[in-house]
C-alpha cells in the first residue's frame, strides 16, 4: 500500500541537464565516518549491521526532506545478500511534521523488514503493475539507492540518480 499515489521521486536538483537514455556516471565522493563517531554508531545500534543500515536509510531521508521539503520519500535498496541474486526494493516513508528521529528509525526499520520479506517480487513488475511508464532515463520508482556492504548484495543498473555505498570496517563507515 505504500507504493501507491505519490511515491516521492524527489526530482533531486540535477547539476546537469538529464540526457535522453541513462548512462552510468563513474563519478564517486569517499568519504569516511570517523572512528569516535561510528563507534557511536554502533554502540547505538548494538552492533547490528541492520540497524546501521536502518540508521543510514533514516538520516538520507531526513537529508531528501530538508534538501526538497518532499514528505513521502522513496529510497532503493539492494536485495539482502541471501537472495543471492542482484535486485532492489523501493522503501517508501512518509515523514510527518515533528517526527523524532526514533519514530523515524522505528518506521523506517518496520518498512525495510515488510520489503525484505516481499523482495521475491521484482522491482520492473512492481512499476508495471503500478502503471509507471518505463523511462530510459530514470528508474520510476526512487532517485537514491542506499546500500551497506555488509547486507546487502550486488546493485543492478537502476537508473537512479544518486547511490550511497556504505562500507563498514572495524574502525570505520
Amino acid at each position: 500500500t505504500r507504493l501507491t499515489g505519490d511515491l516521492g521521486c524527489v526530482g533531486l536538483p540535477l547539476d546537469r541537464v538529464r540526457s535522453e537514455k541513462f548512462r552510468v556516471d563513474e563519478d564517486s565522493v569517499h568519504s569516511v565516518l570517523p572512528g569516535d563517531v561510528y563507534q557511536k554508531l554502533l554502540e547505538l545500534t548494538g552492533n547490528s549491521s541492520f540497524l546501521t543500515y536502518v540508521t543510514l536509510v533514516a538520516t538520507v531521508k531526513i537529508c531528501v526532506l530538508k534538501y526538497t521539503s518532499v514528505r513521502t520519500i522513496a529510497i532503493g535498496s539492494p536485495l539482502i545478500k541471501e537472495m543471492d541474486r542482484s535486485g532492489a526494493l523501493s522503501i517508501v516513508d512518509k515523514l510527518d511534521e515533528g517526527i523524532s528521529f526514533r519514530v523515524l528509525l522505528q518506521t523506517v526499520r518496520e518498512t525495510l523488514l515488510q520489503a525484505y520479506r516481499r523482495q521475491h517480487y521484482p522491482l520492473t513488475e512492481i512499476a508495471k503493475d503500478l502503471g509507471l511508464e518505463s523511462v530510459e532515463n530514470r528508474c520510476p520508482l526512487f532517485d537514491i539507492v542506499v546500500r551497506l556492504d555488509s547486507v546487502h548484495g550486488d546493485l543492478p543498473a537502476l537508473k537512479n540518480d544518486l547511490t550511497f555505498c556504505f562500507t563498514e570496517t572495524k574502525e570505520q563507515l
